[in-house]
């Protein structure tokens, strides 16, 4: 803007010129314009800011102090009238807005006046509770509830008019609503209330929940499932447990009298005996003492899922020497090297960790006879969550990955007896123990490769397993 409108935009008053061919003004007007004998600039302005100019020229005469008044105050009425045009363009901008989110809106959106009586009504609503918005626009809110709950619906909402006070407005509740074929649904309903000059008026966001109830129901019904399974499994756990516990307790004394008087009978009549007798003798001596071990690790076995797990923060170091001088017996002649790493204290059963790595380094030893030097390593390693992963390796005759499924089952072993004692009960024992400790066992190995043998433990108190 320049010359004497900028002028008048500047200051904020009407300016006016009546020899403006004549003024300093003229060198502003662009070629071409209009000949102007005088003119007149007023600023039009909303609260004290100048937002825009009204320009008047060549009124014969000339202006005067009263015209630039005038122009003052129509000015200032322009400036007015142009802020309410702008506003009312907003208004209608917003209410469009608003039009297109709700009428698009997923969710039903109704709203009541203050009698009670619906007042706007969008599509959803039309799905959800199957009445068209010419059907129910001034019709009672009580058309969308079930007969029984009128009586409270009144109460509350004659409560609130007469108080102005609700817990309802402004929280989210699960009602029930009522459809135009007079089936009943549980909704979720959120409600806002404004004033107007025309009244109280209250807008509902409703949500239809039916298949979010119908899956907690299921959800409800498969955890009692599971519950009730958990107990029966419990149970016949518990069963299978005492029936072992029962039968090898039983087994013990028929296979120690078994095993006496075959040695009193070798020991008496040995020397009269035939050879191929007393071969048959050393084989019934031989399998009572293999089915006694096997007695005897059922009993463990029993005794694992029987005892109650005393956890405390236990050094696994210690453990692991107090077993390497156990076998120290075993291992007396051969040729071995420890690799015994860093490990963890850990959170469990120190007597039943001690047995875990009784079974495991007794295995190692076992099953690296056949090196003329043995490597056994027990060591631990952290997973990504930092929780420790402890291992025991070695390089003995390993096994096939394929059989790995059958490795910690009962009486399975994955080797000759010939080879290799051993009842197959020992890996049962340590999968046990460890999911005792809510743990997780497993294993790698290649055939003549050597084994190594993981265990992880959950830090949390015992899950019986």
């Amino acid at each position: 803007i320049r010359g004497l409108r900028a002028q008048a935009y500047q200051t904020g008053q009407a300016l006016y010129e009546n020899d403006f061919h004549h003024s300093e003004w003229l060198r502003f007007l662009p070629a071409g314009h209009v000949g102007l004998e005088n003119v007149l600039f007023a600023p039009l302005k909303i609260d004290g800011r100048t937002v825009g100019l009204l320009g008047l020229a060549n009124k014969p005469g000339g202006f005067t102090p009263d015209d630039a008044h005038t122009a003052g105050a129509f000015g200032d009425l322009a400036a007015i009238a142009l802020l309410n045009s702008r506003m009312w363009e907003s208004l209608e901008e917003q209410e469009q807005r608003f039009r297109s989110v709700v009428h698009t809106a997923a969710d039903a959106i109704v709203s009541i006046d203050s009698r009670g009586r619906l007042a706007y009504w969008n599509p959803a609503a039309e799905t959800m509770f199957g009445y068209a918005a010419e059907e129910v626009i001034g019709q009672p809110l009580t058309l969308l509830i079930p007969e029984r709950l009128h009586a409270a619906h009144h109460q509350g909402f004659q409560r609130f008019l007469s108080t102005m006070h609700s817990s309802i407005p402004g929280t989210i509740r699960e009602v029930t609503g009522l459809r135009k074929d007079g089936s009943e649904f549980p909704l979720e309903l959120s409600v806002a209330a404004w004033k107007s000059r025309d009244g109280v008026f209250f807008t509902a966001l409703c949500r239809d929940i039916t298949a979010r109830r119908r899956a907690e129901q299921e959800i409800w019904m498969l955890h009692r499932h599971l519950e009730q399974h958990a107990a029966r499994l419990a149970a016949a756990n518990q069963e299978l447990e005492a029936f072992s516990y029962s039968v090898s307790h039983d087994l013990r004394a028929p296979l120690r009298h078994m095993d006496g008087f075959s040695e009193a009978l070798v020991e008496e009549y040995g020397a009269g005996l035939p050879e191929q007798a007393r071969h048959y003798l050393d084989r019934i001596r031989t399998s009572t003492r293999q089915m006694a071990a096997l007695v005897d690790g059922l009993l463990s076995l029993s005794r694992v899922g029987r005892r109650e797990i005393s956890r405390r923060v236990t050094g696994l170091q210690p453990l692991v020497e107090e077993v390497l001088a156990d076998l120290q017996p075993e291992v007396a002649g051969r040729s071995i090297e420890w690799r015994i790493g860093p490990l963890p204290a850990l959170e469990c059963d120190p007597a039943l960790m001690k047995q875990v790595f009784a079974n495991l380094l007794s295995n190692a030893v076992k099953y690296s006879r056949p090196r003329e030097r043995a490597v056994i390593e027990v060591g631990a390693r952290n997973r990504e969550d930092a929780s420790p992963v402890v291992f025991v390796r070695d390089n003995g005759v390993g096994f096939s990955m394929q059989y790995a499924d059958k490795l910690f089952g009962t009486f399975q072993r994955l080797h000759r007896s010939e080879d290799f004692e051993g009842t197959g009960i020992g890996l049962a024992t340590v999968q046990r123990i460890i999911h005792r400790h809510g743990g997780q066992v497993w294993a790698e190995a290649e055939l003549d490769g050597g084994a190594t043998f993981y265990f992880t433990l959950d830090p949390t108190p015992d899950a019986r397993a």
